[in-house]
Parts: C-alpha cells; sequence; structure tokens
C-alpha cells in the first residue's frame, strides 16, 4: 500500500471494527496501516471481509496478513511444495536458480546446498531420504522465516560448484511464467462480388445449366481389364421374353429290331437300337 490508499484503509478497518463491536482511535489506525503496508489494498480489503466471516474478535494486524499469505505452517508447506517441484523437474544442475524467497534460500544453504535436492530427484531414492530432507526443511524455513535469513544468504542455488549458465532462472511464486500471447490475425474478408451487368433470364439460366451438365459430365472411357487372377465381370442383362423356334428334326425309315437273345450274364438288360437322325 502507498500513502494515498491511507482513507481507504481507514474506512475499511472501521467498518471491521464497526461489525465486531470494537472502538479504534486514529492511533489503532496508523499502526494497522505502518503493520500492513507491503501487502497490497486489494488483499488488505480481503483479509479484513474474510475476517468478519470466520473471526470472532476483532483481529490482530498478525491475523490480518496470516488470512492473506497463511499461517507459518502453511507458508512452510507452500516452500517444501515449491522445492519439490524443483526437484522432480531437475532444475539447477548446472544452471542458477531463483526461488524469490531468502528464507528459502537461507534454508537449503543450511541443510547442504542445493546439491543434496538436487541429487533427491535421482532414480532409486528412498522415500525415507525425501521425509527426512521435508522434516528438517520444515523445521528451518519457519525459523529463518522469522528471524530472517542471514547476509551470507545466496541469491541464486546451483548443484554444480561452477555454474555452466551465468544468467539465473527465476522461478518466482511458481514455475509457470507470463506468456505474451500473440495477436490474432486479421481475419481476411473476401471480396464482394460484382453485380451482373445484365438481367439474367430465363433463357440465360437453361444455357448455363446445359453448360454446367456438359461440363461436368464423365467421358465415355474403355472398359478396364480385369485384374490378375480375378474372373471378368460380366454386364448384368435382363431375360429375354421372346420365343426362341427350335429346328424341326425329321426321323426316317423308323423300324423296331429285334436284339438277339440276352446271355446269361445279361439276361436282365435289354437292347433297343436306335435310328441315326439325319444331320
Amino acid at each position: 500500500m502507498i500513502a494515498s490508499d491511507f482513507h481507504v484503509f481507514a474506512r475499511e478497518l472501521a467498518l471491521v471494527a464497526e461489525t465486531f463491536g470494537a472502538t479504534i482511535s486514529s492511533a489503532h489506525i496508523e499502526i494497522y496501516f505502518r503493520a500492513l503496508n507491503d501487502l497490497p489494498l486489494e488483499q488488505v480489503r480481503a483479509a479484513m471481509d474474510a475476517a468478519c466471516r470466520r473471526l470472532r474478535f476483532f483481529p490482530k494486524p498478525v491475523e490480518l496478513r496470516e488470512l492473506i499469505t497463511g499461517s507459518p505452517d502453511e507458508r512452510a508447506e507452500r516452500a517444501w511444495t515449491r522445492v519439490r517441484q524443483g526437484i522432480m523437474r531437475g532444475v539447477g544442475g548446472y544452471r542458477l536458480i531463483d526461488f524469490g524467497d531468502m528464507a528459502l534460500h537461507a534454508t537449503i544453504d543450511a541443510m547442504g546446498g542445493w546439491a543434496r535436492f538436487y541429487s533427491l530427484g535421482f532414480r532409486g531414492v528412498e522415500e525415507v531420504a525425501i521425509a527426512t530432507a521435508r522434516k528438517e526443511f520444515l523445521q528451518l524455513y519457519s525459523i529463518f522465516e522469522k528471524r530472517g535469513a542471514p547476509a551470507s544468504t545466496p541469491a541464486a542455488l546451483c548443484a554444480a560448484s561452477q555454474p555452466v549458465f551465468a544468467e539465473p532462472l527465476k522461478l518466482g511464486d511458481g514455475f509457470t511464467e507470463p506468456v505474451v500471447l500473440a495477436p490474432p490475425p486479421a481475419a481476411v474478408v473476401p471480396a464482394a462480388l460484382e453485380p451482373p451487368k445484365e438481367p439474367i433470364g430465363p433463357e440465360r439460366v437453361r444455357e448455363l445449366r446445359r453448360s454446367l451438365a456438359a461440363h461436368h459430365r464423365l467421358p465415355a472411357s474403355a472398359p478396364r481389364s480385369p485384374a490378375p487372377g480375378r474372373r471378368a465381370r460380366t454386364p448384368h442383362t435382363q431375360p429375354s421374353t421372346a420365343k426362341v423356334s427350335e429346328p424341326a428334326v425329321t426321323v426316317e425309315n423308323t423300324e423296331a429290331v429285334e436284339c438277339p437273345r440276352p446271355t446269361e450274364n445279361a439276361r436282365k438288360s435289354r437292347c433297343l437300337r436306335t435310328p441315326a437322325i439325319p444331320s
């Protein structure tokens, strides 16, 4: 907050005091403003609204701050989550990284540096080692956040003793950096069609239809030869209903000729001589 936000802050704090039935003076308002002036005004107003919904008594400055940033345990857990994400991503091996939190840097430096945390991302690391590092980290982070980071705290961390890239990778409050979206391309507006110079009558429409039909008519193509190993397709034809006259056959000199007496082997057989039909 800046000095110009004091009047808005004083009005909001007076509304909170009226809600809890508390009496505040101008000195109280000035002390609250000094204690919270490092936070944005919108966040402070949101914390005041949350205090009216959750708390039973008029909040202290530290309670309003915790409604914004969370309790010390919550902040420590959030810091460990960021460290664990860095471990899983494998950042900081040969390039400096900056979490933007000096208490976090002081905690990592006191635990042996980023090389210890970087090795936790290797394959085969037991969960016991990760759980031990987490417990130690949560304890030290709460201490450094309360008392402040030492002056010797490094501004950036790296697992290698001599980083390859001098410019640190700024991780900030997370791993999502602002993305500048490219402006969408301008829509291409098709040119307007010119109106016909002369009116189109029915005869012209029929002529256009005939020309389009002739243009899109498929040309007659020769029958394709069947593929090797496949039978040729025969065209389907309707059966003809016309009567087909059969050639007349004449039989002349038709006589019954007696066959010789059958032998014993062919006693039950009969032999008839059929006359030859002339061609």
